[in-house]
């Protein structure tokens, strides 16, 4: 794996970034698998319960020589094995999953809307070479996107206030930390800010002027200028997402409009 592409939420432009990563011939980022790493991590978990909260059953075990007549019955390998075998299962899943074409392409990898910090820290044990670009979108031009998926959209503003604000914290605390994580907004990328278009540009080993013509092809969009959201529902993503949105530079305080950009909803 080379190249991971993961948004904080949907509707946040990481299929824009997967095809201008794409415009490249010899990169290959795949779809979305539908989240299935925190199906993995869900597995660990279990695992992990056994190996540590039951380790005296493989301590008593043990120092009994494997004597039979000792309680086995959730006896688990230390955790150092846990977690061995799970990076190990994650990598040769994801490994045989995108094998093909491998060999036609130098840069290979995949982008997803549905992970957080935790599933950054199973991908980066699992490779730890790989580029990540960490995607962020203000959570109102977001939900206003989203707003017009209802038809298998299911979470409320509320719900997905959460989700991006636990997903961009994740995003800015493990980019803080991980030389190899870039945290793009989708707002500088879409306005062809230099230093983003430089970052996407020497990650994905393209020229910023392909770039900027995958940029003029506009597709998918689904929010519309004008669009205007429920005031409860504003106050709602205002709210829960104010810090990770402080961070990110957007403003705690404003609305978006049809362009993306920020004005006073008092104005």
């Amino acid at each position: 794996m080379d190249i991971v592409i993961s948004a904080a939420a949907h509707r946040s432009g990481s299929t824009l970034l997967q095809r201008i990563v794409n415009s490249r011939k010899e990169n290959l980022i795949w779809g979305e698998h539908r989240g299935v790493l925190t199906d993995f991590l869900d597995i660990y978990k279990k695992v992990r319960h056994y190996s540590m909260d039951f380790r005296r059953e493989r301590q008593a075990y043990f120092e009994s020589e494997e004597n039979p007549n000792t309680w086995i019955a959730t006896m688990t390998p230390e955790h150092d094995y846990v977690e061995r075998a799970m990076v190990e299962s994650v990598r040769a899943f994801l490994d045989s999953l995108y094998a093909q074409f491998r060999d036609t392409h130098d840069r290979i990898g995949f982008k997803e809307v549905r992970y957080g910090e935790l599933e950054l820290k199973l991908l980066r044990k699992c490779y730890p070479q790989a580029a990540f670009l960490l995607l962020v979108r203000h959570p109102v031009a977001t939900w206003r996107s989203l707003v017009n998926c209802r038809g298998w959209y299911k979470e409320d503003a509320a719900e997905t206030a959460d989700r991006w604000s636990r997903n961009a914290s994740g995003y800015l605390s493990f980019a803080e930390k991980d030389s190899l994580s870039h945290l793009i907004r989708y707002e500088d990328l879409v306005a062809g800010d230099p230093a983003t278009l430089r970052t996407v540009a020497e990650t994905a080993g393209l020229s910023e002027d392909r770039i900027r013509d995958v940029l003029g092809s506009r597709i998918g969009s689904t929010a519309r200028t004008g669009d205007r959201i429920a005031e409860e529902d504003l106050a709602a993503l205002l709210e829960r997402c104010r810090e990770p949105m402080r961070r990110l530079g957007y403003d705690a305080n404003g609305e978006v409009d049809g362009h993306g950009f920020f004005a006073s909803r008092f104005a």
